[in-house]
C-alpha cells in the first residue's frame, strides 16, 4: 500500500510545515478506504485507553490498538497525530471524490487533520500524545524475527474456532490452545481437536475473538514473544494479538474411546444438516444453550424430533445408508451439531454422553444433553 511520493523540503514555520504536507501528491480514495477496514480489529468500541477509537498515524504508518489486537498498516501520510475513526472513515467512505489530501493543522489551541478532495474540505480534531500511541510504540516491530506460517495453522483456527467458549467466566476457554502439534478449544460441551504434522514452536493460547478477523488478514508470516503473537500478510499490514496467559486444562482425554466400525453412522451429511436446520424453527425463541432436538436411530431410519411448548412440534424421518444393530435415542444441542456437521466426514456413536465426528486430522466431541428426570 505504499505509494510513490513527492520529495519534501525541511521547512521551519508552522505555516511552511501545512504547506509542505500538502504538496503531497493526491491519495487514492479507495485505496485509503480499505486502508481504514483493514484497521478496524483493532478499534475499541469504547474509549477505555486514550486513543483506542482512533486512527493513530506514525508518519508512514497508521495503526490502531485496542488492548487485545494491535493492527499496523504500512501507508505515507506524513502526519503524527490521531483521529476519531468511526467519523475519518465514515466521511472517506461517503465523499464523492476519486482522491483526497491530507494536512495537519496546528493553530493557537488547535489541532487538526483537514481532509480536501473535488468540492468538499473538512476537518478533524487531532490529537498527538495518548497511551494508545505509546503502547504502540513499545511494540518493537525492528526486533521481529519473522518466520513463514505453516498452511495448515489457518485451517486448524477455522476448524476450531465454533468450539470457544463465549463467556469470559473461564478465560482459557475463550482461546484456542496451541501445543505442539495439538490445536484444541472448548466450551465444556463440546471439544475440537486438530492434528497437525509438524510443531508451530512455542506453545500459546490465542483469543478466539481474534481469529475470524485474523483469517481475513490472510497472513503468510509469524512471529511470538513478549505475550504477543504478531502476524504479517503479503501486503505487509500487522496483526497483532495479546496471547492469554493461563494453562489449558488436558482436553484430550475425552476422544480416548475406541471408535467401533459398528458404531458408525451412515448418513447423508448435507441432508442430516438440512433437516437439523429445520428442527430449529420452533426453537427460536429458547437461549442457544438450552435448545435440544432427539434423534432416534433404528435401523435404516433417524427419527428427529424437537418441540416447544406454546409454539408446537417438529418431526421428520432420515434414511440411513446402511442399518445399525439395535436402536437408540440421543439428545443433542442443533446449534452444535449443525455446526459441525460442516467439517466432518465420520460420525460415531460412543455411548450415552458424547458423539464423536471425525475428519482426516480433526476430531470433534459433543456432550449429550442429559434428559431431565
Amino acid at each position: 500500500m505504499k505509494r510513490k511520493l513527492l520529495k519534501l523540503k525541511n521547512k521551519s514555520s508552522t505555516l511552511q510545515k501545512q504547506k509542505e504536507i500538502e504538496s503531497l501528491e493526491k491519495i487514492d480514495r479507495k485505496e485509503l478506504l480499505e486502508v481504514c477496514k483493514a484497521l478496524v480489529p483493532g478499534l475499541a468500541t469504547s474509549e477505555m485507553i486514550d486513543q483506542a477509537t482512533h486512527f493513530v498515524f506514525f508518519n508512514d504508518t497508521i495503526a490502531t490498538y485496542n488492548d487485545q489486537i494491535c493492527v499496523i498498516v504500512p501507508f505515507y501520510t506524513g502526519l503524527e497525530c490521531s483521529v476519531k475513526a468511526k467519523y475519518f472513515h465514515k466521511l472517506i467512505d461517503l465523499v464523492d471524490s476519486d482522491s483526497v489530501v491530507l494536512s495537519q493543522v496546528k493553530r493557537d489551541n488547535e489541532n487538526y487533520v483537514t481532509v480536501k478532495g473535488k468540492g468538499f474540505n473538512f476537518k478533524l480534531s487531532a490529537v498527538e500524545e495518548g497511551s494508545v500511541r505509546e503502547y504502540i510504540k513499545s511494540i518493537d516491530l525492528d526486533s521481529i524475527t519473522w518466520k513463514a506460517l505453516p498452511d495448515w495453522v489457518l485451517d486448524a483456527f477455522s476448524l476450531c474456532s465454533f468450539s470457544i467458549a463465549s463467556s469470559a467466566i473461564i478465560l482459557h476457554l475463550t482461546g484456542i490452545c496451541v501445543s505442539g502439534t495439538d490445536v484444541l478449544s472448548s466450551d465444556r460441551f463440546r471439544i475440537s481437536w486438530f492434528k497437525s504434522k509438524k510443531k508451530l514452536g512455542q506453545d500459546f493460547i490465542i483469543p478466539g475473538k481474534s481469529i475470524p478477523h485474523l483469517i481475513k488478514h490472510d497472513p503468510t508470516h509469524y512471529c511470538i514473544g513478549d505475550g504477543w503473537i504478531h502476524f504479517k500478510n503479503a501486503m505487509g499490514i500487522i496483526f497483532s494479538v495479546v496471547l492469554i496467559a493461563e494453562e489449558y486444562p488436558d482436553v484430550k482425554s475425552f476422544f480416548n474411546v475406541e471408535l467401533k466400525e459398528e458404531n458408525k453412522i451412515q448418513i447423508d451429511r448435507a441432508k442430516f444438516k438440512t433437516v437439523i436446520h429445520r428442527s430449529k424453527v420452533l426453537l427460536d425463541e429458547v437461549d442457544w444453550i438450552d435448545k435440544k432436538v432427539k434423534l432416534h436411530f433404528e435401523g435404516k431410519e433417524v427419527r428427529c424430533f424437537s418441540e416447544q411448548e406454546g409454539a408446537g412440534s417438529f418431526e421428520e424421518f432420515i434414511t440411513l445408508k446402511s442399518a445399525i444393530d439395535g436402536e437408540f435415542t440421543i439428545t443433542v444441542n442443533p446449534e452444535f451439531l449443525e455446526q459441525a456437521l460442516e467439517r466432518v466426514v465420520d460420525i460415531y456413536y460412543v455411548d450415552n454422553s458424547r458423539v464423536v465426528l471425525t475428519s482426516s486430522n480433526f476430531k470433534h466431541v459433543i456432550s449429550l444433553v442429559k434428559e431431565e428426570e
